[in-house]
Order: structure tokens, then sequence, then C-alpha cells
């Protein structure tokens, strides 16, 4: 999800599995801008802040 400023019992279990499974079979598209190793946390953090990512960050360990 790309926001979501909502609580945990503003989006049903039925609705977010949806949304789930059209990204696991491609029929939805999350677009990722970067991918980042842990110890390039900080960059990425700075890159979000500085609201210049054209999609999803995503840090991996």
């Amino acid at each position: 999800m790309t926001s979501y400023g909502g609580d945990a019992s503003d989006l049903p279990a039925g609705v977010l599995q949806d949304f789930l499974s059209a990204v696991a079979s491609g029929e939805a598209v999350v677009p990722i801008d970067e991918v980042f190793a842990f110890e390039d946390i900080a960059r990425a953090h700075a890159k979000m802040e500085a609201g210049t990512a054209r999609g999803k960050l995503v840090v991996v360990l």
C-alpha cells in the first residue's frame, strides 16, 4: 500500500487479502523505486523524507 491512515478495523481483512492476491498474481503492480541493503537504511530514510521516491522503497536484510 502506498499509504493508509486508518485503523486496522477500517480495512476489512477481505479487502486487504483481495489486494494482496492481486499483487501476487501480477494483476496489481506495486512500483518499486529502489531496493536498499539494511546497512543503507539511513539513505533510504533520507530519500523517503526528501520525497524523491517514485515508488516504494524496499529495505532487505
